[in-house]
């Protein structure tokens, strides 16, 4: 998962879950849907880690992908509706929590609005049921998605409201994590304009990179 001291979002790029994550519209044509894996996956990819990539198999399992995602998204919304069924049914705010955070995760790369609201009623469930660990812990999860909108600032507020002494294990790997991540989103998103500025941005997540690696250890 790590590259040197720097984490990165895996991606099998076999799997239809990525035309989620890059392709919105069924009315891209093909070149735009090339334009847009090669500039968000492979560009970035190549450059940090210096891979290859069998650039013809790449073209072949995107086309599949697309060809599938129909499929893909009405299992996936079929899968989304049984999960707000159970919240509906939960018999306790332990039950509630879990089905609202299994709609997060489904929601997270699919629909990002939806996402805040989940994980946010999350926390706010977690916080009445005094579950504070959990709340801490989902606050981790807010600030990542506040990320991957380009919500920056919302992100390290997030950040800075958690209380670290309640997190788990777990917890604190996730905490250490989201900071990574967020430092990281904000220095690719300076790149092209500031240097330093994406410089300091990165110095910045490898410190959380760090702290990471020797906490998990």
């Amino acid at each position: 998962m790590a590259s040197g001291r720097r984490f990165f979002c895996n991606f099998d790029i076999s799997n239809n879950y990525i035309i989620l994550c890059l392709v919105h519209s069924v009315k891209l044509t093909m070149l735009k849907r090339i334009s847009v894996f090669l500039f968000l996956i492979l560009f970035p990819l190549t450059f940090v880690s210096g891979q290859d990539f069998d650039m013809v198999k790449l073209y072949d399992e995107l086309d599949e992908a697309i060809a599938q995602y129909p499929t893909y998204l009405k299992q996936k919304e079929q899968r989304i509706a049984k999960l707000k069924l159970s919240a509906v049914r939960a018999a306790n705010p332990n039950a509630l929590i879990d089905a609202e955070l299994q709609i997060y995760k489904q929601y997270k790369s699919f629909q990002k609005d939806s996402a805040l609201f989940y994980i946010n009623d999350c926390i706010r469930h977690a916080q009445a049921s005094r579950l504070y660990g959990q709340q801490a812990q989902y606050q981790a999860y807010l600030a990542l998605q506040y990320a991957i909108i380009g919500s920056y600032n919302e992100a390290l507020a997030t950040l800075q409201q958690i209380d670290r002494k309640h997190l788990s294990q777990e917890g604190l790997n996730d905490y250490y994590y989201a900071y990574n991540q967020v430092y990281q989103n904000m220095a690719l998103a300076v790149a092209s304009m500031d240097k330093k500025l994406m410089s300091k941005y990165y110095a910045i997540a490898d410190h959380y990179g760090d702290t990471l690696l020797q906490h998990s250890s």
